[in-house]
């Protein structure tokens, strides 16, 4: 029993480690940006026309920048504005757990959340997006999660942040974990 719960602790802490101590770091902070791409390292714009990715040195959860999801003049109802990642699933797990922080401001017409998708090799298997929570309205940073089993074959996981409406919405401290067993 000690063997199996020493185990799970290292996977769980295994993607944490792994963005610290290499080169290909996950930028889960958004902290490196390119400036060719205008969006932080490692990540990329998942969103339609009406949305704008900009990094914010002034609200922020820790660190020196943000990523604000925001609306512009070409937003249509069923836009959206998305940052995301994706990670090849070359581990072993039972479960996937995103959490993050967001604040928002005056989110009307829509809502936020964090966005998790798994894939096999063919489409996504398991998806949340958690807008069905209507997270909306204005309020200050705030922690997050979702939580999505992780099937056998499943090849990639996509993660990130998602708004849609008016307003805007910050994501900061972005952190993916897999556990080695389900509770």
């Amino acid at each position: 029993h000690m063997k199996s719960i020493l185990i799970a602790i290292v996977l769980l802490f295994s993607l944490k480690v792994i963005a610290q101590d290499t080169p290909a770091d996950y930028n889960l902070g958004f902290e490196k940006y390119d400036n060719k791409v205008k969006l932080p390292v490692n990540w990329f714009s998942w969103s339609t026309n009406g949305y704008n990715l900009k990094l914010d040195s002034v609200n922020k959860s820790g660190g020196k920048y943000s990523v604000r999801i925001e609306p512009n003049d070409k937003r249509k109802a069923e836009d959206f504005g998305c940052i995301a990642q994706s990670v090849p699933v070359n581990f072993l797990g039972k479960i996937v757990h995103l959490s993050g922080k967001l604040k928002l401001e005056n989110v009307t017409e829509g809502s936020a959340g964090l966005i998790l998708r798994i894939d096999n090799k063919e489409t996504f298997i398991r998806f949340d997006n958690m807008l069905h929570r209507n997270i909306n309205g204005s309020s200050d940073w705030k922690e997050y999660s979702v939580d999505l089993p992780l099937d056998e074959d499943a090849k990639i996981i996509y993660f990130g942040a998602i708004a849609n409406g008016k307003g805007y919405v910050w994501a900061d401290d972005i952190n993916l974990q897999i556990a080695a067993f389900e509770d």
